[in-house]
């Protein structure tokens, strides 16, 4: 995953970010890009563009279960995100 800030001036400034696993949560990326934008980030200066890329996209899958029920986690997270979309699309 890349985060970038463009400033005004089109300077362009960006970190990439490796997760640990992979994902297709908001919140287990928030995690990652909060620090590393507060260390983008500079208060005083004007910027006209944010930016996310995410890199190495697969289908959704989650694996053999495991004996902490990480996946049971997963799965209801998906379920809940499919509902939320199904509901903005509606």
């Amino acid at each position: 995953m890349l985060i970038f800030l463009r400033s005004q001036d089109f300077r362009d400034m960006g970190l990439e970010m490796d997760l640990s696993s992979p994902t297709s949560f908001p919140n287990d990326m928030l995690h990652i890009v909060s620090p590393a934008f507060g260390d983008l980030f500079a208060s005083g200066t004007l910027y006209r563009a944010t930016g996310v890329i995410l890199c190495k996209l697969s289908e959704a899958y989650y694996g053999q279960l495991d004996l902490f029920g990480d996946v049971i986690r997963l799965q209801r997270l998906s379920h809940l995100y499919e509902s939320v979309d199904v509901r903005q699309v509606a």
